[in-house]
């Protein structure tokens, strides 16, 4: 019984320790975009083991917007999707483990350019 036991506690203690990620703000960042195409690319990264991020897709929008209007155009919308990717992946004895998160969002450029 005893040898049992042990696995037990091992494996309780891992699922207890998974909800210590604390609600994390995040700002949303310029990470790429084309003056030609009107396309601004924005991001947010976060470590998912020990971070809830939460985030604005109002301030997204705003700095998509202003990024567009300093090349002439009036605003920005955006495309429509997110994509969420693993990009620090480690290996360990249970499997793989991501330690940072990124979310990146795509806009478009709309309006007269000036």
């Amino acid at each position: 019984m005893k040898n049992c036991f042990i696995p037990v506690v091992l494996a309780l203690g891992m699922i207890l320790g998974t909800g210590c990620a604390t609600k994390v703000h995040k700002e949303w960042l310029a990470i790429g975009g084309s003056k030609a195409d009107a396309t601004v690319r924005l991001a947010i990264v976060w470590n998912p083991q020990i971070e809830i991020p939460e985030y604005s897709e109002l301030q997204a929008s705003e700095l998509a917007a202003q990024k567009c209007q300093t090349w002439g155009y009036a605003g920005a919308e955006p495309f429509g999707s997110q994509l969420v990717t693993c990009t620090q992946l480690v290996s360990s004895n249970w499997g793989p483990i991501c330690y940072q998160e990124k979310r990146e969002m795509e806009f478009q450029c709309v309006g007269p350019a000036y």
